[in-house]
């Protein structure tokens, strides 16, 4: 094995040059931006958890199969966290009596999962989680539904582009108890309805079959699954919210969406693209058990969804949303003409600075002119200023505009009145 080969970045972990962070700095501001439009408060939690933390709350999939362990020195294990919401539940437990309910909570962080690496999916990457807690009302989950639907949409996202999904854990459980199927079985099968649409139909039901279920009863399910239309009544009551929320377009009710976490017991969602990409972008629903789980004395309901940067990466880039960006913040570029007016170049640089005007000063002397406009003009950096002997002399600065080659001579006031005026 070569040493470049070792030296490589780890299978699902990435190394993002500023061309790539832009892009993802774009996707995760848009998440903070409308948390902020919808009241929510940023909070954060330990990277390394004990594993009790998720035993028993979360998918034993997940903890089992797709986690990273760190066991320390006296044999404890750690996960490094794969989900938010257990950490969540625990800091609502531990405050409960101090915190204003329900509360509004968002995070943006890293997480950790020991999956398979694809387009849209790492092991290593950033979620952004939206949760409210201590309200058990429908409000609540069609609230959390619209947000999910409007970080779709500021990402220029429209109903040609993605399709949310809307299910209840709890209807389909009376549902399938109505079949027969036995109380003992219906998480069993549900597991089962999850995977519906990753297999092939005849696969889907030889499942059913493994599990003790009639023809009659995978009859049921079947024509559940395709002709939902009396199923669809149940959900009157959170429709006519999204309605009013003005995302009826959006929001269409599966029976098969269930979701893997163990936690949800009520209403779940998933949010998926219509385009090539064919994923799910971002799922949640709702847990009235979870917070309690945790030592909380109260039954405090929650609801919450999360995504990754990753998906709505992959997602905006299939669908030809992704803007184009510029990693260099760079309003002006300070050239430096010669050693004699090195003093001049900088102490603009510095003014341009203290007016919040973002700058940039080419950092040797000796070079040429040309191959400084060349470096400005590669960085896609819009001006330029130039301070000569002339200009020095006159206490004025040659401005170059990089886009249409125009350059004119101002005073420093009217270089920062003008560049002020181009940020707007």
């Amino acid at each position: 094995m070569s040493d470049n080969t070792v030296l490589q970045p780890l299978k699902g972990f990435r190394q993002l040059y500023p061309s790539e962070k832009v892009i993802q700095s774009f996707v995760l501001q848009k998440a903070r931006e409308i948390a902020k439009l919808y009241g929510f408060e940023e909070y954060d939690g330990p990277m390394l958890e004990p594993i009790e933390l998720y035993l028993n709350k979360s998918s034993r999939e997940l903890v089992e199969e797709q986690s990273f362990k760190v066991i320390d020195k006296n044999d404890k294990t750690y996960l490094m966290r794969p989900e938010m919401t257990p950490t969540l539940a625990r800091m609502i437990a531990a405050k409960e009596n101090s915190l204003t309910l329900p509360v509004r909570f968002s995070n943006i962080g890293l997480r950790y999962r020991y999956e398979a690496p694809q387009k849209g999916r790492d092991r290593e990457f950033y979620q952004m989680d939206f949760d409210i807690i201590g309200s058990n009302s429908t409000i609540a989950d069609a609230e959390i539904i619209s947000i999910a639907v409007s970080l779709l949409k500021s990402c220029g996202a429209t109903e040609k582009d993605f399709v949310l999904y809307i299910n209840s854990r709890e209807t389909l459980t009376k549902t399938l108890i109505e079949f027969g199927i036995a109380e003992k079985n219906i998480k069993k099968v549900i597991s089962i309805i999850d995977k519906r649409d990753k297999v092939e139909k005849p696969v889907f039901v030889k499942m059913l079959q493994d599990a003790s279920l009639s023809s009659g009863q995978i009859a049921s399910i079947n024509n559940l699954l395709d002709n939902p239309i009396e199923y669809e009544k149940s959900f009157a009551e959170i429709l006519k919210l999204i309605d009013s929320y003005g995302i009826s377009e959006f929001v269409k009710v599966n029976p098969a969406i269930v979701r893997g976490l163990d936690y949800y017991t009520g209403i779940v969602f998933e949010a998926k693209s219509k385009g090539p990409l064919g994923r799910s972008l971002l799922g949640g629903g709702r847990y009235d058990n979870l917070v309690s789980g945790y030592g909380a004395k109260q039954k405090l309901g929650g609801v919450g969804f999360a995504t990754s940067d990753s998906i709505l990466i992959a997602f905006l880039g299939d669908s030809n949303l992704l803007p184009e960006l510029n990693s260099v913040p760079s309003q002006v570029f300070v050239s430096i003409f010669d050693e004699s007016t090195l003093d001049n170049s900088l102490r603009l640089a510095r003014k341009l600075r203290e007016n919040n005007i973002p700058t940039e000063v080419y950092p040797e002397v000796g070079v040429k002119l040309d191959k400084q406009f060349k470096y400005a003009s590669a960085k896609q950096i819009p001006f330029v200023a130039i301070i000569g002997p002339d200009e020095a002399k006159n206490g004025t600065v040659t401005v170059k505009n990089m886009n249409d080659r125009t350059q004119e001579k101002l005073s420093i006031a009217e270089l920062i009145e003008k560049l002020k005026n181009q940020a707007l």
